[in-house]
């Protein structure tokens, strides 16, 4: 391929779905070393849109998020890739991804801000954010506290059992989306919609409930907007999605001993270390 004749973010985005995450986490972000701060500047997000020409290549990735929207924290891009299905609760589900990302996008950016002070493990710490770790090992024993962890990925996704599910956390991606719904809440009142009270929205994303499904059996319900939208994508095959309400129920369990300025600065003091203590 010639490259002087793509657009070099096209490039960057294809990269997620075109190599597999060992390659990108063991091979291409190890590029990434020879970066310094002085690489990096502040500049506008850019919105992309990936032409018709990668949808064969993007499927499976689409298939693996379960939509079709990501984002590049480093280069400050956020793009859609071609693969949109016209099911109901699609254009919901993309209006309210995109707003995420226009939160995640500067919340890492603030965290790469941070750790550009310390220069000598800049690169190294810089690469371990965007790989995404997640600390792994039950944290040592608090002498005078309980230990929370600070997960910054939806560990449900890649194994619905992982231990630190049910281990006291908070996590980052849900602190984004209730920035995000937050500002969706009041789109009625920016548009002057009031027929669409988009409001209902607004401190939902941890509620849910108990109700009789077809086969009478109680199913849990999440009434969180994202999780709501992806299940009505998915109506026809009977797949309801909850993860998302999971993840804010333990924020709101911190919010509620604390507040949420708390959350958000508790997350993001930790995030490197992956824990603390109360």
């Amino acid at each position: 391929m010639d490259l002087s004749q793509e657009n070099l973010l096209e490039i960057f985005a294809a990269l997620r779905f075109l190599e597999n995450p060992d390659w990108l986490n063991q091979v291409f972000l190890k590029s990434y070393a020879a970066l310094t701060p002085a690489d990096f500047e502040t500049r506008p997000i850019r919105l992309l849109a990936l032409s018709d020409k990668w949808a064969p290549a993007a499927a499976p990735f689409i298939a693996h998020k379960w939509h079709n929207l990501s984002h590049l924290k480093e280069l400050g891009v956020l793009f859609i890739l071609p693969g949109a299905s016209g099911l109901p609760g699609e254009l919901l589900r993309t209006v309210s991804l995109l707003f995420h990302y226009l939160e995640e996008i500067p919340f890492y950016a603030d965290l790469i801000a941070d750790l550009a002070r310390t220069e000598a493990t800049f690169t190294e710490n810089l690469i371990s954010l965007l790989r995404g770790d997640v600390y792994d090992r039950r944290p040592p024993a608090a002498v005078n506290g309980l230990a929370w962890l600070v997960v910054q990925r939806y560990l449900a996704k890649d194994n619905p059992d992982d231990w630190r599910l049910s281990f006291p956390h908070l996590n980052t991606e849900s602190i984004l989306w209730s920035l995000a719904r937050a500002k969706i809440a009041r789109l009625d009142t920016h548009f002057n919609l009031p027929e669409h009270p988009f409001s209902f929205w607004l401190d939902s994303d941890w509620v849910g409930g108990f109700f009789p499904a077809l086969n009478n059996q109680p199913t849990l319900i999440s009434f969180d907007l994202v999780d709501s939208a992806m299940s009505l994508v998915k109506v026809k095959e009977g797949i309801r999605y909850t993860y998302h309400l999971r993840e804010a129920l333990w924020n709101q369990i911190f919010v509620s001993a604390f507040d949420f300025a708390t959350l958000i600065s508790s997350a993001r003091r930790h995030l490197r270390r992956g824990f603390f203590t109360l």
